[in-house]
C-alpha cells in the first residue's frame, strides 16, 4: 500500500531514499511530472498545487496537434508527439520517449504521472530504478471500454497502473472500475 509523501518526508527518515540520491535535510523532494499535452488548466494547476507545497517539480510532455489551454508555469520539455484520439497509435510515440523520460526520472525522486497511458510510460521508463511512480486518473476514455481493440488498452492499463506505487483519482466515481480492472 502506497503512503502519503511530503515534500519534506525524506528529511525525517531514517534512512534516505535509494533512487537519485538522498534529499538533504530541509531540501525539497524532486518530482518529475510526466504530461500528455503541454496546455491543461487541470494539470497546471496540478503542478502549480505541488510547487505550492514545497516540492520541486520538473515536467516532461508531449506536443499535440491541438493544445489549447493554460500552459504549466514552468519549463516544460517536449518528449514527442502525440495525434489526439488515436490511442492505439499513441504506443509508438510512448517507446520513443522512454529514453527521454528515464534521464529525467533518474533527477528526480518522485514520478507523477497523468492518465493511464502516460503512466504506463512512466512505469516503463521507470523499470530497474527505486524511484516510486504515482498516476493520477481524471477520466475514462471510451478505448478503455471498447470491445476489440479496447482489450489491448486494458491490459496495458491493468500491467501498467497495477506496478504503479499509487493511483489518484479524480473522482470516487471512477473507484468501481479500477476495482475491477486491477483486482
Amino acid at each position: 500500500m502506497a503512503k502519503a509523501v511530503s515534500p519534506r518526508s525524506h528529511a525525517d527518515a531514517a534512512k534516505p531514499p535509494p533512487s537519485s540520491g538522498a534529499t538533504p535535510p530541509g531540501a525539497a523532494m524532486k518530482v518529475l511530472c510526466v504530461l500528455p499535452r503541454q496546455h491543461d488548466a487541470r494539470i497546471s494547476r496540478r503542478l502549480g498545487m505541488l510547487r505550492a507545497a514545497g516540492f520541486a517539480v520538473e515536467a516532461v510532455a508531449f506536443a499535440r496537434d491541438y493544445d489549447a489551454g493554460r500552459a504549466a508555469n514552468l519549463p516544460v520539455e517536449v518528449v514527442g508527439h502525440l495525434r489526439n484520439v488515436r490511442y492505439l497509435a499513441r504506443i509508438g510515440a510512448l517507446l520513443k520517449a522512454v529514453p527521454t523520460v528515464r534521464r529525467a526520472i533518474r533527477r528526480n525522486q518522485l514520478v507523477y504521472a497523468f492518465n493511464s497511458d502516460i503512466g504506463a510510460l512512466a512505469v516503463l521508463a521507470s523499470r530497474g530504478t527505486d524511484t516510486q511512480v504515482a498516476v493520477e486518473i481524471a477520466d475514462i476514455v471510451p478505448a478503455q471500454l471498447a470491445q476489440g481493440a479496447g482489450h489491448a488498452v486494458r491490459l496495458l492499463e491493468r500491467v501498467a497502473l497495477g506496478r504503479a506505487g499509487l493511483l489518484v483519482l479524480t473522482t470516487g466515481g471512477y473507484l468501481p472500475h479500477y476495482r475491477r480492472r486491477l483486482k
